[in-house]
């Protein structure tokens, strides 16, 4: 499952219909003036299998994306379904 926690709390509209896959945690920076969302909060590595967890997850999801769709009559056409409703990472 996708959390807060692998996801984050923010990230740039031009990111927002692709697939993530998170290997740190808050900002390595931390100084921005203008930002408070990561204020007061520890810059982490996430581990190794933490990552492959994620990977998984969203392999998973995918799988179950792909076997509604072959349900649904929509077949190889997933990826121009997918491309029409901006979710280009699941092509």
């Amino acid at each position: 499952m996708v959390t807060e926690r692998t996801v984050g709390p923010i990230r740039p509209p031009s990111e927002a219909h692709s697939l993530l896959i998170r290997v740190t945690v808050n900002c390595p920076w931390n100084r921005c003036e203008f930002c408070s969302v990561f204020k007061g909060k520890r810059f982490q590595l996430r581990t190794v299998a933490e990552v492959k967890d994620d990977i998984l997850a969203a392999r998973e999801q995918v799988d179950a994306i792909r076997r509604w769709a072959e349900q649904a009559g929509l077949g190889d056409r997933l990826g121009d379904s997918a491309r029409y409703n901006g979710i280009p990472w699941l092509e």
